[in-house]
């Protein structure tokens, strides 16, 4: 993210929404892009230099993802650029599917898009709640103006 609030990806890149537990409040933790092994035509779309928004799901994180977890806002919370490849997440709990990660660098979120705004702008249901978000992976490709659009109230 630059000074401009501008994003700073790849000319070619491509845009997505994510969608995620709660992170603890504190941003104690770093954003990652998430992925079961099942999902690996995402793995090989999703790049280094593309823009993600994060999209916080309205329930608690299980307990094994991590102690105390806030209730989701269900919202998107940030705005970042994938900064790797994905790669096999280690030291996880049995139970946990998402096995895959990519980090996320250039973290921005000022404020919150409420689930209204992002179904109307993505054209979905008033009350859809992206429970099944992208046939299951909790990741979908969205296009420029639609990112803009989101990231614009994100950061205003």
């Amino acid at each position: 993210m630059g000074r401009d609030g501008k994003m700073k990806a790849r000319r070619d890149a491509k845009y997505w929404l994510t969608t995620q537990w709660a992170h603890p409040l504190d941003g104690s933790l770093p954003y990652y892009v998430f992925l079961k092994p099942k999902y690996q035509c995402l793995k090989r779309a999703v790049q280094d230099g593309d823009g993600v928004l994060f999209y916080e799901l309205g329930r608690r994180a299980p307990s094994w993802a991590f102690a105390n977890p806030p209730k989701g806002r269900q919202a998107i919370v940030a705005v970042a650029v994938v900064g790797a490849p994905f790669r096999k997440r280690s030291g996880l709990p049995p139970e946990n599917p998402f096995t895959l990660e990519a980090v996320c660098t250039q973290r921005s979120g000022r404020g919150t898009v409420p689930r209204a705004k992002v179904n109307a702008i993505l054209s979905y249901k008033p009350n859809y709640t992206f429970f099944g978000y992208g046939g299951g992976s909790g990741l979908a490709e969205i296009n420029l103006p639609e990112f803009q659009q989101l990231v614009n109230l994100l950061l205003a």
